[in-house]
């Protein structure tokens, strides 16, 4: 019987042992888990958007050390690469950091005073130059072509825009004046077949770099006076350069307009269509950049000296109307300047702002 009983007792304080050291295995495991995965670094999300701009990795280098020169791209190592060159086209290096290149090329769409930006859009199916001001986010067509116009280069004076336009069997740079009073074809012949391509204004606003393949087929940097003349290849190599950037001020950030001065009040005209009976719709709005502090007072739209129209009195920080111009008689091309005034509380009280376009249908 005593073994027996002493049996019944060992049996489950043997059991009791066993669990003991299973739980306490078990408490350990889980312990190594936590900590591994509190020490473990997640990896970095998958971004969906645009990668972030590389940063310049050259010590001490910055866009400033190359105002005035001109920046581009060229396959003389084999594959694509950045150089840099003065405007004669001398002192042709490979250029230290890439980004430079971006940098400079943000500027080019940009209007002197960073307010507004030029960029590509669509009309229906053409693709044409459009304009947009960046803190209303109002938006106006530049061109009506047939054919395609696209790489747009603001001009450091803010008056023109430089930009391709495909003529018949090539592609020719051309120049608008922002009122659209101006325009002219600075390069190329419409029945020669080679392209002129990726305008850039100089940092005075006096010439204009260019790539074209018109000297045996491969792709050349060229430089030419705005008014078409002095046309001269600066790269001059047996290689491919393209894309040129003529460098200028890095962009800042739009300046705060100060309630009681000339950046208050903000005007703009835009022809949206050309209609096939010879009319036009025509759209305008002016806005305050002081938000309400200055607000729209009046606006009265001219053509050709004729008032048109007149808003009558408001208070209002933006009015935006569209009107429809009627085709001149006899079947002629609608012609017209369009002159928008408009004023606000302060600096705009009694002396209107001025805007003016120039209308071709």
């Amino acid at each position: 019987m005593h073994l027996n009983v002493q049996s019944t007792v060992t049996e489950p304080r043997r059991e009791w042992i066993k669990w003991l050291v299973l739980l306490s295995v078990a408490v350990a495991s889980i312990a190594f888990v936590v900590v591994a995965l509190l020490t473990l670094k997640p990896e970095a999300p998958v971004s969906s958007g645009p990668a972030p701009r590389a940063e310049s990795h050259e010590a001490g280098v910055t866009l400033e050390e190359y105002a005035g020169k001109i920046l581009f791209k060229s396959d003389r190592t084999g594959t694509e690469a950045f150089y840099v060159m003065n405007p004669d086209g001398s002192g042709q290096t490979e250029l230290p950091d890439p980004s430079l290149y971006y940098r400079a090329l943000e500027i080019e769409s940009l209007s002197p005073d960073r307010s507004k930006a030029v960029f590509v859009g669509y009309a229906g199916e053409d693709q044409e130059i459009f304009i947009r001001h960046l803190k209303s986010m109002w938006t106006w067509r530049m061109t009506h072509h047939p054919g395609p116009d696209y790489e747009p280069a603001w001009s450091p004076d803010g008056d023109y825009i430089a930009f391709v336009t495909r003529l018949r069997n090539n592609d020719q740079i051309k120049i608008l004046r922002l009122d659209g009073l101006e325009e002219s074809i600075i390069s190329g012949d419409r029945d020669l077949l080679y392209v002129d391509r990726h305008p850039s204004w100089s940092p005075d606003g006096t010439r204009l770099a260019f790539w074209s393949d018109r000297t045996d087929g491969h792709r050349q940097i060229w430089v030419v006076s705005r008014d078409g003349s002095g046309l001269k290849n600066v790269s001059n190599n047996p290689y491919n350069d393209w894309d040129p950037v003529w460098v200028k001020s890095p962009a800042e950030a739009p300046p705060v307009p100060t309630p009681g001065g000339p950046g208050d009040l903000e005007l703009a005209i835009a022809m949206r269509e050309c209609r096939h009976d010879g009319s036009a719709v025509l759209e305008f709005a002016g806005w305050d950049n002081t938000d309400g502090a200055m607000p729209l007072k009046r606006l009265v739209l001219e053509i050709d000296g004729v008032q048109v129209y007149d808003s009558g009195p408001l208070n209002s920080e933006s009015f935006k109307k569209s009107v429809v111009l009627s085709p001149p008689a006899g079947g002629m091309p609608l012609k017209a300047e369009v002159t928008l005034k408009g004023w606000a509380s302060g600096y705009y009280e009694t002396e209107p702002k001025v805007a003016t376009i120039g209308v071709r249908c």
